[in-house]
């Protein structure tokens, strides 16, 4: 209603769905103030249907989640990159200023055949997708979003642990000897302790204690602190570089370019596979071999999961063969058994059973 005060002003004042609005319309004219009064009914109701609610674009979530969620994690820098890789670009394969209500599955389907267009292998896909289904879920938190829409994860192909052969090792030792003697420990500490290469390059002299022969690794992508006893490898690498700042002072681009090199070397530069992590494949896959239990592996490679560990039991089948050692030595038996017809039957049945 339109109310005027001690001055002739009119005043509105109106309820909408609960919301109560007071104001001045700033004019004495009573049909001015009277269009007034309607448009502001009209704004309230338009608001009160959600027809002016403001909008939460994905840009606004990607923001807020990190800024809540993926802030400080290790592998926050990973987000951004796949972030960037889809809303970024002469063509994004996502409209960042999308309203997140307006992400449905049609809309995540399309980006999902988009990446696959490109190149992009299955778990790549999944990857950048999952960074989508982490931040949906964020808003279905927050109260944006009722529900994520369904994301279908692509079927990805067995992992490859790509392993050294023996000849493939002695040529690493041989190349780096030769072309770039101060890398030669790294890698040899690599292949020996199966550390990962960022592990290993954060280490200081105050994780290394000779006189217990124990290495400490901290920040481990699982995020647990390893202890490991040396092996005599590991000793001999760190007691050569004593003098040095760190045991290792490189960086990550320095020791994988020094890598490239050594594909180039071998003739191995278009196989994917054989990469720096290879090493670490090469010592759990050698453990296994040698017979060592799965669990103890798994506490050497510091895996959270066991059935992560468990994948290396493919490469070697010398872990059963303690089984088969087992069953070899059960006794044989004779079995005789047999079962006469019941009556009226119009024979007897009679079952020998002889174990070989």
């Amino acid at each position: 209603m339109l109310v005027q005060n001690d001055f002739g002003v009119w005043q509105i004042d109106l309820t909408v769905d609960g919301q109560r609005v007071r104001k001045s319309t700033r004019t004495k004219d009573k049909k001015l103030a009277e269009k007034l009064h309607s448009l502001t009914e009209a704004e309230m109701l338009k608001g009160s249907w959600g027809l002016t609610k403001k909008t939460y674009n994905l840009e606004t979530a990607y923001r807020d989640a990190m800024l809540a969620h993926w802030k400080g994690l290790k592998y926050a820098y990973k987000v951004e990159q796949n972030w960037s890789l889809l809303t970024e670009g002469k063509k994004p394969l996502l409209d960042k200023t999308l309203d997140v209500t307006k992400v449905n599955a049609e809309v995540l389907k399309d980006v999902s055949k988009e990446l696959a267009k490109q190149g992009n292998a299955p778990a790549t896909i999944n990857r950048k997708m999952a960074v989508l289904k982490k931040l949906l879920n964020l808003c279905v938190d927050w109260g944006k979003l009722t529900h994520v829409p369904k994301i279908a994860t692509l079927k990805e192909p067995p992992s490859r642990h790509r392993v050294l052969t023996d000849a493939e090792e002695v040529s690493m030792m041989r190349f780096f000897s030769e072309k770039y003697p101060e890398q030669v420990g790294l890698f040899e500490f690599l292949l020996s302790s199966a550390n990962r290469l960022g592990e290993v390059l954060k280490l200081t002299w105050f994780d290394v204690d000779f006189k217990d022969g124990v290495v400490k690794f901290v920040d481990t992508k699982s995020g647990d602190t390893l202890h490991k006893p040396m092996t005599r490898i590991m000793r001999t690498v760190l007691e050569s570089r004593k003098g040095l700042i760190k045991p290792f002072p490189y960086t990550t681009d320095m020791v994988e370019s020094y890598w490239k090199y050594f594909r180039i070397h071998l003739g191995y530069q278009d196989d994917e596979t054989f990469v720096i992590h290879s090493l670490r494949h090469t010592c759990a896959s050698r453990l296994v071999a040698s017979g060592m239990d799965l669990k103890r592996v798994q506490l050497w490679l510091g895996h959270k999961s066991y059935s992560t560990t468990l994948r290396y039991a493919q490469l070697s089948n010398t872990h059963l063969r303690d089984v088969v050692s087992a069953l070899n030595e059960v006794k044989d038996f004779d079995y005789s058994l047999s079962y006469e017809g019941q009556s009226g039957n119009s024979r007897d049945t009679v079952v020998q059973i002889q174990a070989l």
